[in-house]
């Protein structure tokens, strides 16, 4: 008799998925509003907003995620998604070469 390999099935890769992505994303908002708070003031209605935006942004990309899964081809909506994904590594690209690390004057950046 063969033996059934013990592949991991969808079953169990989705909700492994699912979880690790939901981990990531609040972890990125708890560090990301850690950041911001002292920046702009550090009161609670700093919190609330940053905690409003990440909220509207999930919210966003889920109505993204619906929009292209059903008016969509798979084959363009990779494209699109790909598309996106570069802008926002582009876009992160020069945030980070065009922006001053705090606390460093200007004549000692490199």
């Amino acid at each position: 008799m063969m033996r059934a390999s013990r592949m991991a099935t969808p079953d169990a890769l989705f909700p492994a998925a699912i979880g690790l992505s939901a981990f990531l994303l609040f972890t990125l908002e708890l560090v990301s509003g850690q950041q911001v708070l002292p920046v702009f003031g550090g009161t609670p209605g700093v919190w609330a907003t940053a905690l409003c935006f990440f909220t509207a942004v999930l919210f966003l990309g889920y109505l993204y995620a619906h929009l292209v899964a059903t008016r969509l081809d798979p084959v363009k909506g990779g494209s699109l998604h790909l598309l996106v994904a570069g802008i926002a590594i582009v876009s992160l690209v020069l945030a980070r070469a065009t922006s001053r690390p705090s606390g460093c004057p200007a004549s000692r950046r490199r």
